[in-house]
């Protein structure tokens, strides 16, 4: 192979002009490159994930299933995307990760121009680097917050107190069964995280458009964005479009706080990219979370869940400092607050060795929750105030107005600093 040639996977419509201009200027020798015409995304993807290494993926803006995701998949392999145009183009591609798009009545000269620019030769491409400048939307975001537990641990009820104590923010039901829509009454569960998703797989949606899509909860003080209408809907979230959507949600709003599942095992755990792609929401939100808050009940059973969860967040890749345990203790307990914090610090310390953790915070519930729940009331104000201690100083007053003029970071362990 001559030096300096490019390798180049093109996917377009049957009879495409300039796919068919393209093969016939590769086969003469009219421009030093190799093309591999592409039948599916399928196969575009199968091709950047295996060992060969290409320079450039061409594609038809009107291709089925052109979308982030795909975009992304060329940024990981170290190859440029390009997109064919006709015209005015279709959606704005650059901001969903292409790096550079080109109308189809190109000549080969443009063709190498654009391929020089943001492409690399076959003979200098490396699999570890990623194509500079393919970041696109890298705009300050607000923090979040996610709370995470075993199922009847509170999780719920303490992620909606949280975001009571944060007026004007945002609050994510990312569980596969969700149920925050439910316990807060009177919400309507279309649009939700399908349609913010969907929207954000082959858009860039504004903030002002983002935020029509969640809820609001008046009577709470914040905006919701209802959950999965079904579990098996997990199946229609795209990872990078998860992505998007979290990331414009903390553009959109001065704090983001985010009700998620405790199960978050991906492809190396189990040797399967379904159950990656099964928990891929959990684990983007827990991801790129500023603080972690894992909820547990007072019964030994509800204890050692608790130090479980807190084991695997940290085998996750999570900061020690960022994890701050909850411990949700009805009134009439027999294990006393103190008792309690003592038994998850001595479970701690086995499980995790001398990594500190946050001290571990006990909370009461409230006596009538069962009602308030029934009633879709906001959380009483006591029990409020006890999970606000748990919040910095600067993060209260970040949600005094529900539209920021920008981000508001918190320090790893703020959110941890018990009463």
């Amino acid at each position: 192979m001559r030096q300096g040639r490019f390798s180049i996977l093109a996917l377009a419509r049957p009879r495409s002009t300039w796919l068919a201009e393209l093969t016939r200027w590769s086969g003469s020798g009219v421009i030093g490159t190799e093309l591999i015409r592409c039948v599916s995304t399928d196969e575009v993807r199968a091709r950047l994930t295996s060992l060969q290494q290409f320079s450039a993926v061409m594609f038809d803006e009107h291709s089925l299933g052109l979308d982030r995701d795909l975009l992304a998949t060329c940024t990981d392999a170290a190859c440029a995307s390009i997109v064919v145009t006709s015209g005015l183009p279709r959606r704005d591609w650059i901001s969903l990760g292409a790096d550079r798009t080109i109308d189809s009545s190109f000549g080969s000269d443009e063709l190498l121009s654009t391929l020089r620019a943001v492409a690399t030769p076959i003979e200098q491409c490396d699999k570890v680097s990623a194509i500079a400048g393919s970041a696109p939307n890298a705009a300050p975001v607000a923090p979040l917050i996610a709370v995470t537990g075993g199922g009847g641990t509170g999780r719920s009820t303490v992620a909606i107190a949280l975001a009571q104590a944060l007026p004007g923010s945002a609050l994510i039901d990312g569980a596969l069964d969700a149920s925050l829509a439910l316990m807060i009454g009177g919400i309507d569960i279309v649009p939700a995280l399908q349609e913010l998703v969907e929207a954000h797989r082959t858009g860039v949606p504004t903030a002002d458009e983002v935020r029509t899509i969640l809820a609001t909860c008046d009577r709470h003080g914040f905006d919701l964005l209802p959950g999965l209408r079904r579990h098996r809907d997990w199946t229609t979230l795209r990872p990078r479009a998860v992505e998007a959507s979290v990331r414009s949600l903390r553009q959109a709003y001065p704090v983001v706080i985010a009700d998620i599942d405790a199960d978050i095992e991906g492809e190396s755990d189990t040797g399967s990219f379904y159950i990656a792609d099964r928990n891929s929401l959990a684990r983007i939100i827990a991801g790129t979370a500023d603080a972690i808050v894992v909820t547990g009940r007072s019964d030994l059973s509800g204890l050692s869940r608790l130090v479980s969860t807190v084991a695997t967040l940290i085998d996750f890749g999570i900061e020690p400092g960022c994890i701050t345990p909850v411990v949700l203790r009805p009134t009439r307990s027999i294990l006393s607050p103190a008792e309690i914090r003592r038994s998850v610090s001595n479970l701690l310390e086995r499980v995790v060795g001398d990594l500190v953790i946050a001290a571990t915070t006990v909370v009461e519930l409230p006596r009538d929750l069962d009602t308030i729940v029934l009633d879709g009331a906001p959380m009483p104000a006591p029990f409020v105030e006890q999970l606000r201690r748990l919040l910095p100083t600067r993060l209260e007053h970040a949600s005094s107005t529900p539209d920021p003029i920008g981000p508001v970071p918190i320090v790893s362990g703020e959110l941890g600093i018990a009463s």
